[in-house]
Order: structure tokens, then sequence, then C-alpha cells
């Protein structure tokens, strides 16, 4: 007796792609803005209800800062090193080299 199988993806249309469904959301929790975003209003509510506290976490916050000055220039050079190094042409490298003279 010949057992039914069930399809692999929706029949649809006789002749059209199978549909896929929509990519699973990723919950709200794991995503970096939305932290980044709480973390502002924190300091804004911290530095509005208790500014004395506000002000004794400023060595906090400048140190934050002070990291991710140290962390941008090694990240912004090895980004135009990459890019350099993947293109084929000597233009091509010199358009990259004028570009970032620029934005910096």
């Amino acid at each position: 007796m010949p057992q039914a199988t069930t399809p692999d993806h929706d029949a649809g249309t006789p002749g059209a792609p199978p549909t896929e469904p929509p990519p699973a959301r990723r919950p709200w929790d794991t995503l970096l803005y939305v932290w980044v975003l709480v973390g502002i209003l924190a300091g804004v509510v911290v530095g509005a209800a208790w500014p004395g506290t506000g002000e004794s976490l400023r060595p906090l916050g400048d140190t934050f800062v002070d990291a991710i000055r140290m962390v941008i220039t090694p990240i912004i050079f090895v980004t135009v090193v990459t890019g350099i190094a993947g293109v084929d042409s000597l233009r091509g490298a010199g358009r990259i080299g004028w570009k970032s003279l620029v934005y910096f």
C-alpha cells in the first residue's frame, strides 16, 4: 500500500517557484541598538533625577569615551588596508586612498 507523503513546500501556483516562509524575527532583547538606547535613557534619567550620582559616574563615562576613541583609529586603518588589498587595480586603490583622506 503506497504511503502518502507531505510536500516540503507550498504547492501554490503550478509552475511558480515554491515560497519560503518569512525569516524569523530576533527577540528585541538581543539587539544591540535597543540596549544602546536603554543605556542613553538610563543616563538621562539618572542625570535628571540624581545629578550628584550622575556627576560621580563621570569617570565611568569618560573612560568609555576614551576607550571608543582608542579603538576607532585601528578599526578605520584595518578597514582601509583591507579595502586596498582587495582592489585589483592601482587606480581603485588610489580612489580608496583619496576617499579616506577626505573622510578624515
